[in-house]
């Protein structure tokens, strides 16, 4: 079951914006699904600099942002 997954090496698949949704700047949404857990889809999702609006449900959302490397490994990794 253990999988350690390095989110910067992930290639992503760009995801199409609409111009409404779109609120500040002209940020670029990309996202890749790595798997599933029961019944919820597992992944990995960026946005370039800029604000969208986005409605979502039953959504976990685990935010990650830094200027400079971080190690956050789990000991089994």
């Amino acid at each position: 079951m253990g999988r350690c997954v390095n989110a910067h090496e992930v290639e992503l698949d760009p995801l199409p914006s609409e111009a409404h949704d779109i609120l500040v700047g002209r940020p670029v949404a990309a996202a890749k699904t790595l798997g599933e857990f029961g019944s919820a889809e597992v992944g990995v999702w960026t946005l370039t600099t800029g604000a969208v609006r986005d409605v979502e449900t039953d959504e976990v959302f685990v935010y990650s942002s830094a200027t400079r490397p971080c190690d956050a490994k789990p000991a089994s990794c």
